[in-house]
């Protein structure tokens, strides 16, 4: 048998080695599996940073256009409240330099009489109606005297 034919021996030592290969193959076809999910993985991660990115720098200048709107807001009140507190002041100073005077219109006093002598004056009718009144009764009454007697 040492004549044996080198084709047998080399399917033999092919035959013996299948299953290596075999098993070599599929190692390779898991790394590749592997390696591809991997790769799409990485995709994804890559396409997220994007999205972070472009939400970032979105939110960035919508922040900071509104920062400068609220800045400009926050001087324009600065002003205001300044104009308020200006005008509180002077009118603080005009209110202690004032006092109210009555206009003359509203100086009774010198176009009717005051009320103590127009009391006086309807106590002083009272009195001499009043006198008057009773004098007539008296009167009536000595003449009706007068007559019954």
């Amino acid at each position: 048998m040492t004549d044996s034919d080198p084709t047998e021996s080399r399917s033999a030592d092919l035959t013996s080695c299948l299953p290596d290969l075999a098993n070599d193959f599929t190692g390779y076809l898991d790394k590749q599996a592997f390696y591809h999910s991997i790769d799409e993985m990485l995709t994804k991660l890559d396409e997220f940073g994007g999205l972070v990115d472009s939400i970032r720098s979105d939110t960035s200048l919508c922040v900071e256009t509104n920062v400068r709107n609220i800045q400009t807001k926050c001087e324009q009140m600065k002003q205001i409240f300044a104009r308020v507190d200006q005008l509180e002041k002077k009118q603080s100073q005009n209110k202690e330099k004032l006092t109210f005077n009555p206009p003359d219109i509203f100086l009774t006093e010198d176009f009717i009489t005051p009320v103590q002598s127009v009391v006086k004056i309807d106590q002083s009718m009272m009195d001499t109606s009043g006198s008057k009144s009773v004098q007539s009764k008296e009167s009536d009454s000595t003449e009706q005297t007068s007559k019954d007697g």
